[in-house]
């Protein structure tokens, strides 16, 4: 584990328990009883967490903007899970190819994941049709020596989408363990206080776009499930070489 991913993680857990422990204390008058019971409320909630870490910070989907949620892929993650179809690997992307199942899930209909890491834009936040811009100010790559295919030189693409009941649905505040202590991944500044975390840029290391973990189980799209090629009109556009720094911008 990434020891520089340890700090933020262990200030959720803090945070959390200094929570539990002012509530147990209203009814428990003896401080170390107390604080068992906060301990052991804590780690069940842990347990039953929809994220690794994070899902200790549940939040109400009523907290966020009413906007689309938004999340990216690759084109040869598509053609490798099979999403667009049985195209062979290397086959032409498409501009708006359609989806054959809701994403992060399996063949069987099932969620491949228990959540989704999503962005929303806000007015002066805006993602716009960059790749290269996109992939860099969404932290979207990948510690090195993983499996997943590469993010340069590939075709990026979006699509939206939203909670079936935004008042029963549920996110995640994510953490650095829900990233798997990517490097990529940064906590937010101590003034930040906002119900969300927000992205890294992986060059600049600047913190942008507002980032959550939405539960696979909420999803669901408003029409036809469809992506968008990520890319300026014209011939499309892959995503452009970069080099990441992981430390710049650091404390």
């Amino acid at each position: 584990m990434n020891e520089q991913r340890i700090p933020s993680a262990m200030r959720v857990f803090r945070d959390r328990l200094e929570v539990i422990f002012a509530e147990k204390a209203g009814t428990i008058t003896d401080s170390a009883e107390a604080a068992y019971a906060a301990t052991t409320d804590l780690l069940e909630e842990l347990k039953n967490a929809p994220g690794k870490f994070g899902g200790l910070i549940v939040q109400s989907w009523m907290l966020l903007p009413d906007l689309d949620m938004i999340t990216h892929t690759t084109w040869q993650r598509l053609l490798r899970y099979q999403y667009v179809g049985r195209l062979r690997t290397g086959a032409p992307q498409l501009p708006r190819p359609k989806l054959r199942r809701p994403y992060m899930t399996n063949p069987d209909s099932s969620p491949a994941g228990d959540h989704i890491w999503a962005t929303f834009e806000l007015p002066d936040k805006v993602l716009g049709n960059d790749p290269t811009f996109v992939v860099c100010a969404l932290g979207l790559d990948h510690p090195p020596g993983s499996a997943e295919p590469a993010f340069a030189g590939d075709f990026l693409y979006r699509f939206r989408f939203r909670p079936e009941s935004a008042e029963k649905a549920e996110y995640c505040i994510p953490t650095c363990l829900d990233a798997a202590c990517n490097p990529a991944w940064a906590p937010p500044p101590a003034h930040h206080q906002q119900p969300w975390r927000l992205t890294r840029h992986l060059v600049s290391g600047a913190l942008i776009f507002p980032e959550v973990l939405v539960k696979t189980a909420d999803q669901i799209y408003i029409s036809n499930p469809q992506l968008e090629l990520v890319s300026p009109p014209g011939d499309p556009v892959p995503v452009g070489s970069y080099t990441p720094d992981f430390m710049v911008g650091r404390s």
